[in-house]
């Protein structure tokens, strides 16, 4: 695939977030977007054809429901960081993205991964909170409340879950990592409360290895943070 197909991709997308942010209506028609579908290829499609389904749901959702799923910023003193791991099965790689944000939704840092192989699930988004546990020691965050969407590993590290596999091994490392800072907590958000992180999971397919943005977000996630930041 072609970089330039990927931020077409992309355009797409920043449509639809736009207007669930917005209540604008979208600017492709359906005959655009099949077009941008057959360059984009079979595994692309399905991503933008999941997005598109989940901000068309938003769109028709109760706004108070919808506000109940937005991004809250962190208490004073204290940093919240997404974390997100995305599996591109046809690339046989996947990537990891990682993004800090202040108490008043301000950008602090964001990192990206690629990965040369394919791992489960899990084991994805285990590697992913991994490396932001190792990140915000390194930096010498001290109070960091650690957002992933998914339930699984939440749960097992909130519970000490123990797994005899690769799984097993990263949760470990994961603990170890918690242990060494009391201020270091684990929460479980909803997949829309995570966006941030999702984006650069999936910009980490465009890098050679790893990106760490300092003072200003990406482009794939400045709006994002922008429109969180209210």
């Amino acid at each position: 695939m072609e970089v330039e197909e990927g931020f077409v991709l992309r355009v797409v997308i920043d449509e639809f977030f736009d207007a669930e942010k917005t209540h604008l209506k979208m600017n492709f028609t359906s005959l655009q977007i099949v077009h941008m579908l057959s360059r984009v290829g079979r595994r692309l499609a399905s991503d933008l054809i999941r997005d598109f389904n989940w901000c068309r749901n938003m769109l028709n959702t109760d706004p108070t429901h919808t506000h109940m799923l937005t991004w809250k910023k962190p208490s004073t003193n204290w940093l919240e960081c997404n974390v997100y791991g995305a599996i591109f099965t046809t690339e046989g790689k996947f990537g990891i993205g990682i993004c800090f944000r202040d108490s008043l939704g301000s950008f602090v840092q964001a990192n990206t991964m690629i990965f040369p192989f394919v791992v489960t699930a899990a084991e994805c988004e285990a590697t992913a909170m991994k490396h932001a546990l190792a990140l915000a020691l390194s930096n010498g965050f001290e109070r960091v409340i650690f957002e992933s969407d998914c339930q699984q590993i939440v749960n097992a590290l909130r519970h000490d879950y123990l797994y005899a596999n690769e799984l097993g091994t990263l949760l470990s490392t994961c603990n170890s990592l918690l242990n060494s800072n009391a201020n270091y907590n684990i929460a479980y958000v909803r997949r829309q409360v995570n966006r941030v992180a999702h984006n650069l999971a999936r910009a980490s397919l465009f890098q050679s290895s790893l990106s760490i943005h300092h003072y200003y977000p990406p482009s794939c996630i400045s709006s994002i943070i922008l429109n969180e930041m209210q």
